[in-house]
């Protein structure tokens, strides 16, 4: 099977790993490209992990989180500390709402995801405005990709659907804590950031 396939498999199907004890992680975010290969190969379908985390404290992250991939950095950190963040967005509801399970970009995009599970609860959030916000005057609404035309991105997306502010409200939010849990410091790591070496 090509490498690109068994990728992109992955990618569509790290959700149901999730439904497997212990084998998938209570967070994550990673990136990855929708649809077909372009010029940069097949690798471009892979997914490239910014951080992961396992309930029991376990953490790898990418030294560059703002491309994610290699090279990563590992560390531990108190399981608390994660089921806290689980706790705190479960209360918000991000496991039960429909705006939650709604993919958020179009054909043929690098998209970014986060990926909560507690128990057997799980939920991705799946967006491409992470890519497209960050390096130009576009922006991206519940319609598609924009651009700001001398508005703010705060002014477009005041004017969006509440879902759709809710959801970015609830990334914005989630990024936040995720990061937090990121240590200052860790050892080199060079394993797959999706299933950590005991």
């Amino acid at each position: 099977m090509k490498q690109w396939l068994l990728a992109l498999c992955l990618a569509l199907l790290f959700p149901l790993i999730g439904r497997c004890a212990g084998s998938a992680p209570a967070v994550a975010i990673y990136s990855r490209l929708t649809g077909l290969p372009r010029a940069g190969g097949e690798a471009e379908l892979r997914p490239r992990a910014s951080v992961t985390v396992w309930p029991d404290g376990r953490i790898i992250w990418a030294r560059d989180q703002s491309r994610g991939g290699p090279p990563f950095l590992s560390a531990r950190i108190a399981p608390r500390q994660v089921q806290a963040l689980l706790d705190r967005f479960a209360r918000e509801g991000v496991f039960e709402a429909r705006s939650f399970q709604h993919a958020h970009y179009g054909p043929d995009s690098y998209v970014t995801t986060l990926w909560l599970q507690s128990g057997t609860r799980h939920t991705r959030l799946d967006s491409w405005h992470e890519n497209y916000e960050g390096r130009s005057k576009l922006v991206a609404s519940s319609h598609g990709i924009a651009p700001l035309n001398g508005r703010t991105r705060e002014d477009v997306l005041r004017h969006d659907t509440k879902d759709y502010q809710r959801f970015r409200h609830t990334w914005a939010e989630l990024r936040r804590a995720i990061g937090a849990l990121i240590p200052k410091h860790g050892d080199a790591y060079s394993g797959s950031p999706f299933k950590p070496q005991e």
